[in-house]
């Protein structure tokens, strides 16, 4: 059962960083590249066996972020 939520989890996280890359790319100027990514992420707690993170949920308010940037 727990292989399964992890399955379900690190789906959901790929989603997320998935549309994450395709708001750098299009609405963000590309001003957020992975290797920034991760290093912020690293201010959050890491995934716990069978448990959202608290990664998961800062990934999924970035996804929700809309920056209309400088121009």
């Amino acid at each position: 059962m727990i292989d399964n939520r992890d399955n379900i989890i690190d789906d959901y996280r790929n989603e997320l960083i998935d549309k994450i890359k395709t708001l750098h790319e299009t609405i963000w100027e590309r001003r957020v590249h992975e290797p920034l990514l991760n290093e912020w992420l690293e201010n959050f707690k890491q995934d716990v066996e069978g448990e959202a993170s608290e990664q998961l949920h800062a990934l999924y308010l970035l996804s929700q972020f809309i920056y209309f940037g400088t121009n």
